[in-house]
């Protein structure tokens, strides 16, 4: 998160007046955008990896560095929604550490299609929808 993912952490913490899920969206599309820049490797390095990892061919020093950063990702989504449960932005009853998986698991899987090709036209709709999904009440 440190290297790449600081930029995109900051659209989840400013401003913090704005509505939740505007700062889960705009955080997402940071990450799609970055994963989609016709300038950079297709893809999440991370995600590219993460998905490599399982390989007899990738040293166990790297897979449990990866793992550790997921680890790290988690973590750190589960004190944002934590913090946010506290100043009412999230019910009490949200299960933070569901969510922080929940919404990993769409960024990785944006990872996994921006790899394939995915543009940002197609994945605008995806996290739409599931931003949507998580604040429809």
């Amino acid at each position: 998160m440190e290297c790449y993912g600081e930029r995109h952490l900051e659209k989840l913490l400013e401003p913090e007046v704005a509505p939740l899920a505007e700062r889960l969206k705009a955080y997402m599309f940071s990450i799609a955008s970055q994963a989609t820049d016709p300038a950079l490797p297709k893809g999440c390095l991370f995600v590219n990896s993460t998905c490599e990892s399982v390989s007899e061919a990738v040293p166990e020093e790297i897979t449990r560095s990866l793992n550790g950063m997921r680890n790290e990702n988690v973590k750190t989504l589960i004190a944002f929604f934590s913090k946010e449960q506290e100043r009412g932005a999230l019910p009490q009853d949200t299960d933070v550490e569901q969510l922080a998986s929940y919404v990993l698991a769409v960024l990785y899987g944006i990872g996994v299609l921006a790899n394939n090709g995915a543009t940002m036209k197609t994945l605008q709709p995806v996290i739409e929808l599931a931003v949507k999904t998580l604040f429809c009440k």
